[in-house]
């Protein structure tokens, strides 16, 4: 299997993601409100304790004390090729697909958000156009107007990372697509970044979750 049927295999399990975002985040609320979900250990004396709630201690000098766990607004994504911070609501996706590539997805429930595929030996600056053309040839197919532009995307440290936007339109609504790479010594970053707009107040929702996951985004490799 080549590299370009490997990155068609990684935009499938993008659309499963996107088809099944709204219940990963249902199920990730379920898990954050789950009871007893960690332990705190007192003295070697273990408590049961979940986010947001409190529990009370007595200490040896008799004092009572409240005690309480609290989830930060945002959870940080971080490997050997990677970090970024993301809103609590939803969870990275890592798989690995054929040729050892590295595949990380996170979508909101509304359908936007980003891809990072890494490549261990394989420049994929090579894969911009061939992405943009598997990702908008259904809306292309079903009449919508396609308009390409190129684009850059400066990270929290520094890199610039270049490549090319595609704006696909019809009546009711447009969608988005940047696609944009790192390119190393024989290996790379590709970064694909998924904007869904329909004049709704969802479309500020969308594009200050894409601000988000792009902020603090960072190459370590």
């Amino acid at each position: 299997m080549n590299v370009y049927h490997r990155v068609f295999l990684g935009l499938g399990l993008l659309v499963s993601a996107c088809q099944f975002a709204s219940a990963q985040v249902a199920n990730s609320k379920k898990e954050l409100n789950s009871p007893a979900d960690y332990q705190l250990l007192l003295n070697e004396k273990p408590y049961p304790l979940s986010a947001g709630q409190a529990i009370q201690y007595k200490t040896a000098g008799g004092e009572v004390i409240k005690i309480e766990l609290r989830e930060n607004d945002t959870r940080t994504y971080h490997d050997d090729w990677i970090s970024f911070q993301m809103p609590r609501s939803v969870s990275a996706s890592k798989t690995t697909l054929e040729g050892n590539i590295q595949q990380i997805v996170v979508m909101n429930a509304l359908g936007s958000g980003l891809l990072v595929q890494q490549y261990e030996a394989f420049d994929p600056a090579k894969l911009i156009d061939f992405m943009l053309d598997e990702l908008s040839k259904e809306e292309v197919a079903a009449g919508h107007k396609r308009q390409d532009k190129t684009c850059t995307i400066k990270l929290a440290d520094g890199k610039i990372l270049k490549g090319k936007a595609t704006e696909l339109k019809n009546k009711k609504k447009s969608t988005s697509y940047q696609v944009v790479a790192w390119s190393g010594n024989d290996e790379g970053i590709l970064l694909v970044l998924l904007n869904n707009l329909d004049g709704s107040p969802d479309d500020v929702v969308n594009t200050k979750f894409l601000e988000m996951l792009t902020t603090d985004f960072r190459i370590i490799r």
